[in-house]
């Protein structure tokens, strides 16, 4: 009796393996699924297929063994809810999966658990407007992506919501005017960027005031002149250290 039960434990537990990491006549992946890194027995991910589409609860793993996120699907759609980890152990982030893809709107996480930061997703790419935050959850800074490209208005702010930087990118450059403010709200450095260079006049303010010009030509300084009756002490020494 012993060796028939010891027969059927082997083949039982035999069956078991084989039905791990299958395929159909198709190709497509079925039932069960274990993938560990390459030359390690650390497992890479576990989770279930139906016909090449992930279903369940998929898990992933870092090589050291910490979980590294965790996927809900929601049936065979191949729509998927994540919640990712650091090594740690904290929540890192959460959002969708959509066909393995980031997707919609997506919550970035501190250590202690703060936001940190909301960023869109469109197919795998950035899209829309990720905004950074500070601790006390108050917006550090906007920016505007299309198609994994920064595009549109960016605008970063001090903690009590004045405006510290404003400025336009196109193609993933800084394009246009560009104003720095000071965080009484007065400007700093005004000027134009040209495909991310400097180009023409800018200006740094002292006091609120025009205080020096700058001359750029596609990123080359070409000149600088006073515009402060008082004197500008910081070209002089610029000028004194060539």
């Amino acid at each position: 009796m012993k060796h028939i039960f010891l027969t059927l434990a082997l083949l039982i537990g035999t069956t078991l393996v084989a039905q791990v990491n299958q395929t159909d006549a198709q190709g497509r992946k079925q039932g069960q699924w274990e993938k560990k890194y390459e030359n390690s027995n650390q497992v890479r991910y576990r989770g279930e297929f139906h016909n090449d589409i992930p279903i369940g609860t998929f898990t992933y793993f870092h090589q050291s063994g910490a979980r590294l996120s965790v996927i809900e699907y929601r049936g065979e759609t191949g729509v998927g809810y994540a919640t990712m980890y650091e090594r740690g152990g904290w929540k890192m982030a959460e959002g969708i999966f959509v066909n393995e893809k980031r997707d919609s709107t997506w919550r970035y996480y501190g250590p202690d658990g703060d936001l940190v930061s909301t960023i869109n997703w469109k197919k795998g790419e950035k899209d829309g407007v990720e905004t950074i935050l500070y601790h006390d959850g108050s917006i550090a800074e906007t920016i505007t992506w299309a198609a994994g490209v920064k595009e549109g208005e960016w605008v970063q702010k001090f903690p009590d919501g004045s405006t510290r930087a404003r400025g336009v990118y196109a193609n993933g450059r800084l394009h246009g005017d560009v104003m720095y403010y000071g965080q009484e709200g007065r400007p700093e450095y005004i000027g134009s960027y040209v495909n991310g260079l400097k180009d023409g006049n800018w200006y740094i303010f002292k006091g609120g005031r025009q205080h020096i010009k700058e001359i750029y030509d596609m990123g080359t300084l070409l000149d600088s002149e006073c515009l402060n009756s008082e004197g500008c002490p910081e070209l002089e020494e610029s000028e004194t250290d060539e």
